[in-house]
C-alpha cells in the first residue's frame, strides 16, 4: 500500500500554536501591566510621602523656633530617613516665609508656611518683675521662671519651681528655694537661707546657701531686660477702646449682678463690678480711674474672639499717684475663650516707680481663671489663695498662699485690638 505525503501537512497546527502564544502573550502582558504599574504607583506614592514627611517636618521646625524666638538660619537642612529635605526663610516686611523642598530619589514635595506677627504681646516668665524687685512672703511661691531687674527675696524656703533670675551688678538673690537654677551678682543672705537644687552662677558671693548642683562663681552678671508691654503699646489700646464709644456717667460707674457685654469702650471714672454680675468683654475697656472687681463677679471673652484676649486699662493721666489702681477680692472668676485666650488687667499707676506705697494692682482672696496682670510702674500684691498665669510689674509682691502658675501658651499670646506681638501661622500648604 502506498501513502501520499501533501507539503503542507502540520502547517495549519504550527499556525494555530504560534497564534495560541501570541494569545497567551496578550493576556498576560494584559494582565501584568496593570500589576506592575500599580507597584510603581505604590513605590512612588511611598517615596513622594517619606519627601512630604522629611520637607513637612522641617518647615514646622522653622516655624517653631521662630514662634519661640530661637535662632534661625538663613539654610536649613534636614535627613529622615531616606530623605533629605532643605529649607529657607525670607522676611517680606512683617512676615516670615518658609519653604521646605523634600526629596527622595527624585521625588520632590515643597511645603511653604507664613508666620504673621500677631496682635499680641510675648510673655516669657512666669513672673517678670522691674527694679523695684521680687518678694514672697509666707507660704507664697512660683511654677515657673522668674526674672527680676531688682532682688529676689523669700522668707526662707518659698519654692520657685523653675530658674530664677536678678539682672545687673546690684542683682540679688536669697531667703527661697530654687528647683532648677540661680543667676545673680550676689547670692544668699546671712539671716534666710537659700537652697538651689541645680546650679549657682554669680559675679561676686554666695552665703548661706545649699547648692546641690555646681558653683560658678566670676559668672557675668545678667542682661537687664525691658518689660514686656511698653506705654505706647497700652496707649494704642487705650485709643481702640476710646474709639468704640465713651460712657461718662453716672460716676461711679457701678455694675451690681448685672449681666452685661462691654467693648471697646471707655469709662470716664472709676467702675465697680460687684454682686453676681457677669460682664462679657468683647473689645479693649479703658477705665478712666480706679477698678474694682469683688464679690462672685465673672469676667468673660466674648466666644466670637476665640483664641484672642482682651485688655482692661485702669488710667487716670490726671491722677497717677492715687488713682489708675485695680483691686480685685472675694471670689472672683476670668474666663478666656479658647486656647490661649486670657484677661489682661493693666494698671498705669505710677507710685512704687515714685518711692511711694500704694499699691497699683492688689488680688485679694480667690481670683481664680484665665488671668494676667500688669503694673510696669507700680506695685502688684497678691494675698490669699489667688492663682495667676502670669504677673508683671515694677515691684511684686506674694503674701501668705499667692501661687502664680505659668501657662506654656503665654509667649504669643493675641489680643483682639493693639500692637503687635509672637509670630502666628497666617498659612500653611504644599506647593507645586
Amino acid at each position: 500500500m502506498k501513502f501520499k505525503l501533501k507539503a503542507d501537512n502540520g502547517q495549519v497546527l504550527l499556525v494555530m500554536m504560534i497564534l495560541f502564544t501570541a494569545i497567551v502573550t496578550t493576556v498576560v502582558v494584559g494582565v501584568a501591566a496593570p500589576i506592575v504599574r500599580q507597584i510603581q504607583a505604590a513605590k512612588n506614592l511611598t517615596i513622594s510621602k517619606q519627601s512630604f514627611f522629611a520637607a513637612e517636618s522641617l518647615a514646622e521646625d522653622l516655624a517653631y523656633r521662630f514662634k519661640n524666638g530661637k535662632s534661625v538660619s538663613a539654610s536649613e537642612s534636614l535627613a529622615v530617613g531616606g530623605a533629605d529635605a532643605t529649607a529657607s526663610a525670607t522676611t517680606a516686611g512683617s512676615a516670615q516665609h518658609i519653604t521646605a523642598v523634600g526629596n527622595t530619589d527624585d521625588a520632590i514635595r515643597s511645603v511653604h508656611i507664613t508666620l504673621s506677627l500677631g496682635t499680641g504681646i510675648a510673655f516669657n516668665f512666669g513672673v517678670q518683675a522691674g527694679e523695684g524687685g521680687f518678694y514672697l512672703d509666707n507660704t507664697s511661691s512660683v511654677s515657673g521662671n522668674v526674672y527680676s531687674a531688682g532682688p529676689v527675696v523669700g522668707a526662707g524656703g518659698n519654692i520657685i519651681r523653675g530658674d530664677v533670675i536678678s539682672s545687673g551688678q546690684s542683682g540679688l538673690v536669697y531667703g527661697i528655694y530654687a528647683t532648677s537654677s540661680i543667676y545673680a551678682h550676689t547670692i544668699g543672705n546671712a539671716s534666710k537661707s537659700t537652697t538651689i537644687d541645680k546650679s549657682a552662677y554669680y559675679a561676686m558671693t554666695i552665703t548661706n546657701t545649699t547648692v546641690r548642683g555646681s558653683e560658678f562663681p566670676g559668672s557675668t552678671d545678667p542682661e537687664t531686660k525691658p518689660l514686656p508691654i511698653s506705654d505706647e503699646q497700652i496707649a494704642e489700646w487705650e485709643a481702640d477702646a476710646a474709639a468704640g464709644g465713651i460712657i461718662s456717667g453716672p460716676c461711679p460707674y457701678k455694675l451690681s449682678s448685672e449681666t452685661i457685654t462691654l467693648g471697646p469702650v471707655k469709662i470716664e471714672c472709676d467702675v465697680q463690678i460687684q454682686g453676681s454680675s457677669d460682664v462679657t468683654l468683647s473689645g479693649p475697656v479703658w477705665v478712666e480711674g480706679t477698678l474694682e472687681i469683688q464679690n462672685t463677679s465673672a469676667l468673660r471673652v466674648d466666644p466670637l474672639l476665640e483664641g484672642t484676649s482682651i485688655a482692661i486699662i485702669a488710667d487716670d493721666p490726671s491722677d497717677t499717684e492715687g488713682s489708675g489702681r485695680i483691686v480685685l477680692q472675694n471670689s472672683t472668676e476670668y474666663h478666656g475663650a479658647g486656647e490661649g485666650s486670657f484677661i489682661l488687667l493693666v494698671s498705669q499707676n505710677r507710685s512704687a516707680e515714685n518711692g511711694n506705697g500704694t499699691k497699683a494692682i492688689e488680688v485679694k482672696n480667690t481670683a481664680t481663671g484665665d488671668l494676667l496682670v500688669y503694673a510696669g510702674h507700680g506695685e502688684i500684691s497678691l494675698q490669699n489663695s489667688v492663682n495667676l498665669n502670669e504677673v508683671t510689674g515694677y515691684k511684686i509682691r506674694l503674701q501668705n498662699s499667692a501661687n502664680v502658675v505659668y501657662d506654656a501658651g503665654l509667649p504669643s499670646t493675641l489680643f483682639e485690638a493693639g500692637p503687635s506681638g509672637g509670630y502666628t501661622i497666617s498659612g500653611w500648604n504644599e506647593v507645586e
